[in-house]
């Protein structure tokens, strides 16, 4: 099946808000990779409807996102004007299509920003997949039923957020996309801090390639080979901090490289098997263990 033909415009709005007809269908068929079938997007689509007769609604049906627009689309004003074809539906929808394939969808959820300037409401988009936005959906229902995090020093938003979600979809939205944006930074941190430990590691190993690549040069000698490993090999995790800082930006996610022990010491404590199996991380803690008296016990 094909409906290419409505390709010759945008689909700002979703068809229909309570009801997935099946011309909403073929168009979000056209927008999707060719691992979906059709009949997925059918039993998704009854699923969809039948929930929609609940006594309670789920509140990420109310959710309206967008499929079909690249990633450097980030306003809708930027989509609008450049006439970027996409189709806006429920993310619920969405969701029913993901449970029943196992396959993931990409989609961009709009939310509100102010410009600094103007004091001026707009709407930018956040892109990420179904997977993400449902896993972090659940979190911050937890969040809110626990008190925690963004909801912890205000009264109880149980019966407001959660008892009636359906109601407040556009602030659940703005709470759901704070959460997947300090998800988004927490994930370039771990590949900045990753991508350093490891860089560091095979310079001090003394890799011929890596160090060539590093210092820029075509050839390098065993001489020079050895006094990387010398260097490498012996920094401790204040040297390694400045070094991490001035080559891969480390210092955009830690104040100093006491911060830095700290958020390493967070991820022992969540798998205590790194400290045996991870070379790396391995690595880092005799860094940590040259260092000042109170960081050796890691070592």
């Amino acid at each position: 099946m094909s409906t290419i033909h409505y390709f010759d415009k945008p689909f700002k709005k979703a068809l229909n808000l309570d009801k997935v007809t099946d011309q909403l269908i073929e168009i979000l068929y056209d927008f999707l990779p060719a691992i979906f079938s059709f009949w997925s997007l059918k039993v998704a689509q009854s699923r969809f409807n039948e929930r929609q007769s609940e006594t309670h609604p789920n509140w990420l049906d109310k959710l309206q996102v967008y499929v079909g627009l690249p990633d450097w689309v980030i306003t809708e004003e930027q989509m609008l004007s450049e006439e970027v074809n996409h189709i806006k539906c429920p993310f619920g929808l969405l969701q029913s299509i993901t449970e029943s394939t196992e396959s993931g969808i990409n989609c961009a959820i709009p939310f509100s920003k102010t410009d600094s300037l103007t004091g001026e409401k707009y709407t930018v988009l956040f892109h990420t997949n179904t997977f993400d936005l449902e896993y972090h959906a659940q979190c911050l229902d937890t969040d809110i039923e626990d008190c925690t995090y963004d909801f912890e020093n205000m009264p109880s938003q149980y019966e407001r957020l959660i008892l009636s979600g359906h109601k407040h979809v556009r602030e659940k939205a703005d709470y759901l996309v704070q959460r997947l944006i300090r998800s988004k930074i927490y994930r370039e941190n771990m590949n900045v801090l990753k991508t350093s430990i490891a860089s560091c590691r095979q310079l001090a190993n003394g890799e011929r390639e890596l160090l060539q690549a590093f210092l820029d040069v075509k050839n390098i000698d065993e001489k020079s080979i050895h006094e990387a490993r010398r260097i490498y090999s012996n920094l401790d995790i204040d040297e390694f901090y400045e070094w991490a800082s001035d080559h891969f930006g480390l210092d955009t996610y830690y104040e100093d490289s006491e911060d830095l022990v700290d958020h390493i010491k967070i991820i022992f404590r969540i798998d205590d098997d790194l400290l045996d199996n991870n070379e790396d991380y391995k690595f880092v803690t005799k860094m940590i263990g040259r260092s000042e008296p109170c960081f050796q016990y890691m070592a």
